[in-house]
């Protein structure tokens, strides 16, 4: 009795290990059929065009193919290659390429096209010894805004990367001479500076300046406003202000009252 139980487990086992490896070869046969024919870029298929940054091109772009193919552009109807062809139109495009004599799948290309730059608008406003520069409106639809620059002549002063835009200049280097009369409290003399805690006057103003915003999209597309000239005079009544001048004045200059010309350095 021992013997046949012996000889009918050799004969189960046997039979175990002759099925299990045919069952993982089919699986494995089934799953390599499922998987899709997908090959890398092909060397044979070229853009053509000008990149700008992150990862956008900034004009139109050519697609040449050294080779039989069918393509299928922004999920539109499958065409045969016959020429090179362009994409001018700005905006995310993607470009399914298939080979025509073996049917392999080559790849699908993302082409992100902006060759717009951004658009915005600007005011300027006058405040005390401050101008305040702000952008109401600031776009750019395909690839977006990136930053706003602020220079005063050739100088970058101020790079702001979120909505809203704006940039606040206060400082002497571009004044003319300006005039201020009133009640004060005690100066302050610091180097090239003054501050006088003013409790009333009045300050009579004027402007030199070279100026210029630029916007920036994030393909690397900008536009630019420069401005230039002189403004004013404007005159003021100050209560209460804290005013820094330039230590290069005329007139008088007191422990409690002040009627002078201020000048630039």
């Amino acid at each position: 009795m021992k013997k046949l139980w012996l000889i009918l487990g050799a004969v189960l086992l046997l039979l175990c290990s002759t099925i299990i490896p045919g069952t993982a070869s089919q699986q494995e046969i089934r799953t390599t059929m499922a998987m899709p024919n997908k090959l890398t870029k092909d060397p044979h298929v070229h853009l053509s065009g000008t990149e700008g940054l992150n990862g956008w091109y900034v004009s139109n772009i050519t697609v040449t193919m050294n080779g039989s193919y069918w393509y299928q552009l922004d999920n539109g109807s499958w065409l045969m290659y016959t020429a090179p062809f362009t994409i001018s139109h700005d905006g995310r495009h993607s470009l399914n390429v298939t080979d025509n004599s073996t049917g392999k799948w080559i790849d699908q290309y993302k082409i992100n096209i902006d060759q717009t730059p951004p658009e915005f608008d600007y005011v300027k406003i006058y405040h005390l010894l401050e101008i305040i520069y702000y952008l109401p409106w600031c776009l750019d639809s395909t690839s977006g805004v990136n930053r706003v620059e602020f220079y005063m002549g050739d100088v970058l002063r101020e790079t702001d990367y979120e909505a809203p835009y704006e940039w606040i200049f206060s400082g002497t280097q571009y004044y003319l001479p300006f005039s201020l009369t009133g009640i004060i409290k005690k100066p302050q003399f610091s180097g090239d500076n003054i501050t006088i805690p003013v409790i009333i006057g009045k300050l009579t103003n004027q402007w030199i300046y070279s100026f210029r915003v630029s916007v920036y999209d994030n393909a690397g597309n900008y536009l630019y406003f420069d401005e230039s000239g002189q403004g004013g005079p404007w005159h003021y009544l100050v209560f209460f202000q804290t005013l820094t001048v330039p230590n290069n004045y005329t007139g008088y200059l007191g422990r409690f009252f002040v009627h002078a010309n201020f000048f630039n350095r």
